[in-house]
């Protein structure tokens, strides 16, 4: 319902099942998180932002309560939350849930999790709506080496790598950079 932009259907939903869960479990269960994660997730998505970061507030709390706070999924709540921030243009506090989130993969998933590369690229787009694009480049770069040494050249990875270098150059009006880098990500 949500990708159909039926959120108020979607809320109506995902509230009634919030109720019979928490009668079923209780309050402090991972079912009760996932909830309020998706119930956050909708109000993000109709730009609802406050109410979204109360929802994954309450999520991270039964997260941390109940898997501890190095569960994995506590830094799906913190990517999310530094994705509302950036939408609420709040960038320094958007930058501290993503590099929460990367500190949290590289210690649980390890350095070339999916997650962990996630976490670079969200950071890398922070610093770039900061203006600081050199910062941001030494981020995806470094991604890049990681990347190019456990997947090599012709993963996807890598391909995404290029294209988040490229937009980084674009945004700042050099063309020919972001050009080499597209094409990097193409070959």
């Amino acid at each position: 319902m949500k990708e159909q932009g039926k959120y108020e259907e979607a809320l109506e939903k995902l509230m009634e099942g919030l109720q019979i869960v928490r009668k079923e479990v209780g309050n402090d269960h991972a079912d009760v998180a996932c909830t309020l994660h998706m119930i956050g997730d909708t109000y993000d998505s109709q730009g609802k932002h406050e109410l979204a970061l109360r929802k994954y507030q309450q999520a991270l709390d039964i997260i941390c309560k109940v898997q501890g706070p190095e569960h994995p999924d506590v830094g799906q709540v913190y990517g999310c939350m530094g994705h509302t921030f950036c939408s609420l243009e709040d960038y320094d506090k958007a930058l501290e849930y993503f590099e929460k989130a990367l500190r949290l993969w590289r210690n649980t998933l390890g350095p070339e999790d999916d997650y962990v590369g996630g976490s670079l690229t969200n950071i890398a787009g922070v610093l770039i709506k900061q203006g600081k694009l050199e910062l941001a480049l030494r981020k995806l770069e470094d991604m890049l080496q990681m990347q190019l040494q456990v997947f090599g050249a012709e993963h996807q990875q890598v391909a995404r790598t290029h294209f988040s270098m490229g937009n980084a150059y674009l945004e700042h009006g050099e063309h020919d950079k972001a050009l080499e880098c597209f094409n990097k990500a193409l070959a």
